[in-house]
């Protein structure tokens, strides 16, 4: 009578388990990445990520091999986005690093450290000038 009433609550354990595993569903697939910037009206995301185009932007893997148009499917701009400038990007402002250092007298922001070896012409794909400039 013992062994009976062992194996049945080994049963019932079982078939508990095993409900509620099934009632989880399908394992979720990975979420792709987020992008980690504003697409800023640019269609052509392989003209910075495509493999040797660019060596400060991560370029797509290998198993991509999709149009451009396939990206924006999968992957959704970051909740959070690159600053936005506080300035135009004019003639005037064209060496972000002379002023985007540690204690700038300007109060600029310093540039993170893996924006290292980036040019200004790099800091515009990402960081939108103030708005109306």
């Amino acid at each position: 009578m013992r062994l009976l009433r062992t194996l049945s609550l080994c049963f019932a354990i079982s078939l508990a388990a095993t409900s509620a595993l099934a009632a989880q569903g399908p394992p979720a697939r990975p979420r792709p990445a987020r992008m980690p910037h504003r697409t800023l009206g640019k269609d052509d995301c392989l003209s910075c990520h495509a493999r040797g185009a660019n060596a400060h932007v991560t370029p797509v893997p290998e198993q991509h091999a999709y149009a451009n148009a396939a990206c924006q499917s999968c992957h959704r701009p970051a909740e959070t986005m690159p600053s936005r400038s506080d300035h135009a990007f004019d003639a005037m402002h064209t060496r972000c690093a002379v002023c985007h250092v540690a204690g700038s007298p300007t109060g600029a922001q310093a540039i993170p450290a893996d924006h290292t070896g980036r040019d200004a012409a790099t800091c515009v794909m990402c960081h939108e000038p103030k708005a109306g400039s």
